[in-house]
């Protein structure tokens, strides 16, 4: 899980590049989500499905996001799949 949440990193930053700061936009994003991912998950999601879940939950939510981004860039023609 740790290897997949963070390999979205640089997928945000090759999608920004057209933006004048990309690393300080995807860092503040980043930042912001933690919070209220930390919330969210500390609140809602872990007492409602218990730990096991809420990862295998997560981890899905992530690579289909992922996913979703990945083929958003490559239509843009800013990511070339082989």
């Amino acid at each position: 899980p740790t290897l997949i949440f963070g390999a979205m990193f640089p997928v945000f930053l090759a999608y920004e590049k057209r933006e004048s700061h990309p690393v300080s936009r995807v860092y503040s994003f980043n930042t912001i989500g933690g919070i209220f991912g930390s919330l969210l998950a500390g609140f809602l999601i872990l007492p409602k499905f218990g730990i096991d879940s809420s990862l295998r939950l997560l981890v899905a939510v992530n690579m289909v996001l992922a996913l979703a981004l990945i083929f958003h860039l490559k239509e843009q023609g800013l990511v070339q799949l082989k």
